[in-house]
């Protein structure tokens, strides 16, 4: 009776053991069937929230498993039905088909009573989703308030230069052109470089697109600073020719031609920054919500393009101006002794060198001023991609500090404009007075005499 019993007992255990099992197998099946969690991550390396379907649900009744009763009640049932074959048990093991069928018979008891539900979203509710909304994120940090100011300083003082020449009609000499020109090409970096908020989902349409390749690649800033570059290269340029030829100044560089120089160098420079289109694309999840992310770019192809930015940027901007005025300073020293020779001579006629030389100088400082703002970070990108340290670099606080010194270049030209060119500042008090003049030359106007000519201090004859 006691071999039965605990025979019984034997057997129901192996049932709940079996049982057991089967519930843990379906239960790890079921986790692993879940959808994968979602990340989209930006260009700067910060994840977005994971999105994940809803989780599958297991009901399993309780009255499945057994109770210590009913264990007891099972077992006195056997023995007291079964006394017969109690010898028969006791001398028959159970055989491998014996388990197997009892395998199966708990199987399909666990099936019957266990209802699983895996919860999907359908292709309905995807298409249902509203895939023309944007997403935006946006901080206030030291960075962002300083460049802030610096976009505004540069906003206001490039479009007081502009109205300045606008209102005065001032077209009539290539050195105000090429001026006017500086202006508008910083009064548009500063305008772009203003912090808005990034993106972190946009709609599947053309603003989105827009947005991708002009806006969150800095495209447009990019294009305004190479124009802005080669603008002041054509202005040095200009300057050298007034020393060299005072009295063909005018014909070498007539309007036409300083309009042209000014529109190739806005192509070259939309040109040079093309890449920048193919450089973010749009891509989207499973819910058709769409992303900007960054391409694939192996380091070799970085380090070419960066290359490639730092000549076209600085390189080959910096090597033309120094050219230019360290051959404009050799000329105007030759000329200086000249001149003093020919005034030692009793000659009663002034040559006011200062006053003829202004503009030049104030050129000068402009450039000297564009090389210390985009040396630095040019100069420290090159380095960090050749190191192959780029990736910590872009989020690093030291390339947050050099962008903003960077960007100081587009803000100052008016300062130095008001601060070394009194005829600027007496031109802006004209225009709060209500008096200006009109189609008058707002750079170069002092007349001067030479032994031979009389020329004004831009050079024209």
């Amino acid at each position: 009776m006691k071999k039965l019993f605990k025979k019984s007992a034997a057997r129901i255990m192996l049932r709940l053991i079996l049982l057991s099992l089967v519930m843990v197998a379906n239960s790890s099946e079921h986790t692993t069937s879940e959808t994968p969690l979602i990340h989209q991550t930006d260009s700067e390396g910060l994840s977005e929230t994971p999105q994940t379907l809803e989780r599958s649900s297991i009901n399993i009744p309780t009255t499945l498993l057994p109770t210590p009763s009913a264990v007891t009640t099972e077992t006195n049932t056997e023995a007291s039905s079964q006394p017969s074959q109690t010898s028969d048990v006791m001398h028959t093991s159970p055989s491998s088909s014996d388990g197997s069928d009892q395998l199966q018979t708990i199987q399909e008891s666990v099936s019957e009573f266990t209802n699983v539900t895996i919860v999907q979203p359908s292709t309905e509710s995807v298409a249902r989703l509203d895939t023309t909304i944007w997403v935006w994120r946006f901080s206030w940090t030291w960075v962002t308030i300083l460049q802030l100011i610096i976009s505004l300083i540069g906003i206001l003082g490039n479009l007081l230069v502009v109205v300045v020449m606008r209102v005065r009609r001032s077209t009539t000499n290539s050195t105000d052109i090429f001026v006017g020109a500086l202006a508008i090409s910083d009064l548009l970096t500063s305008l772009f470089n203003v912090p808005i908020p990034r993106a972190l989902q946009v709609p599947d349409n053309i603003l989105g697109g827009f947005y991708c390749r002009l806006v969150r690649t800095s495209c447009l800033i990019w294009i305004c600073v190479v124009s802005s570059s080669y603008i002041l290269v054509g202005a040095s340029f200009e300057r050298l020719a007034a020393v060299v030829y005072p009295l063909r100044i005018k014909d070498i560089f007539t309007n036409r031609r300083v309009y042209i120089f000014i529109i190739v160098a806005w192509l070259f420079s939309f040109v040079s920054c093309s890449y920048y289109l193919l450089s973010f694309v749009f891509q989207g999840d499973l819910l058709s919500r769409i992303y900007c992310l960054p391409t694939d770019s192996d380091t070799f192809l970085l380090r070419i393009i960066n290359s490639f930015n730092f000549a076209i940027r600085l390189m080959v901007p910096t090597v033309l101006m120094m050219v230019s005025q360290t051959a404009i300073a050799i000329l105007l020293h030759l000329q200086s002794i000249r001149m003093r020779q020919a005034m030692s001579g009793g000659s009663k006629q002034s040559y006011h060198i200062l006053a003829r030389n202004r503009v030049i100088k104030i050129m000068l400082v402009v450039i000297i001023i564009y090389i210390l703002c985009w040396s630095p970070s040019q100069i420290a990108f090159v380095v960090v991609s050749f190191r192959g340290t780029a990736k910590a670099y872009v989020s690093s606080s030291v390339r947050q500090i050099l962008n903003l010194i960077t960007f100081i270049n587009s803000s100052i030209n008016p300062l130095i404009y008001a601060a070394h060119y009194p005829k600027f500042r007496s031109a802006i008090k004209e225009i709060c007075l209500g008096k200006t003049q009109k189609n008058v030359p707002l750079f170069g106007m002092e007349t001067i005499r030479t032994p031979n000519h009389e020329l004004s201090t831009d050079g024209h004859a």
